[in-house]
């Protein structure tokens, strides 16, 4: 799988797979990976030494898919949300409990947790308040939102999008699918689309693989969802 590093800003860098992404905060006081895209291996594992160089490299996976944890190692440990460990499922990596309030120093950077459970039960976003942006995984995104299969919940997504809306007014978003970089109004576009298609005012349409739900539009964003 091939590998492109891009610097977003100065502290910040995307890792992206192709179809994923991941995102590495580094700073002179510390240095933070945001997921670990699927294939991980040898070209994922130097992207990240690239940019951290001697620095401790802290981990975190902002939710368990397995799109999103293919790069961590037996080696690792890894902060996971313990809503999310039953989702896990089988894996190698040692676990350490992320609680919503906890605050990660991510170098020069410090973000405060919330757990927003929906499009997986311990999916977390990751607030860089004094900057005003936030990480939130799959949960908001211009790509396509899984909401079907075990763990998903359509209604605790929603709840947690108009949550994460209410503490968040005015941030910009960094989504592991898609565009990396999204405006304040993507958190809006996400909630409007999941509450349409939950109150049956989408008309859903086939997906283009072959899956046990149907795609719902709206506004440049899209749900896949089984009623």
């Amino acid at each position: 799988m091939c590998i492109k590093v891009n610097k977003l800003c100065d502290d910040l860098w995307e890792i992206n797979e192709g179809f994923v992404r991941s995102f590495l905060l580094h700073g002179k006081r510390g240095t933070l990976l945001i997921d670990a895209c699927m294939a991980g291996g040898k070209g994922f594992r130097d992207a990240v030494s690239s940019i951290a160089g001697e620095n401790e490299v802290k981990k975190v996976a902002s939710h368990t898919d397995r799109d999103h944890i293919g790069g961590f190692t037996k080696n690792d440990t890894v902060f996971v949300h313990p809503a999310e460990y039953e989702h896990l499922g089988k894996h190698d990596f040692a676990l350490k409990p992320l609680w919503e309030g906890d605050i990660l120093d991510a170098g020069n950077r410090k973000l405060r947790v919330l757990h927003i459970p929906g499009h997986t039960p311990g999916s977390v976003a990751l607030i860089d308040d004094d900057n005003k942006m936030v990480f939130a995984g799959d949960s908001v995104s211009d790509s396509h939102v899984y909401m079907f299969g075990a763990g998903r919940n359509i209604e605790s997504y929603i709840a947690s999008l108009e949550r994460l809306g209410g503490e968040c007014e005015g941030y910009g978003f960094y989504a592991c699918h898609g565009k990396a970089e999204l405006p304040a109004s993507a958190l809006t576009t996400q909630l409007e689309c999941a509450k349409k298609a939950f109150d049956g005012e989408l008309t859903g349409k086939m997906p283009p693989f072959p899956s046990p739900c149907k795609l719902y539009e709206y506004g440049g964003t899209g749900i896949l969802y089984h009623k």
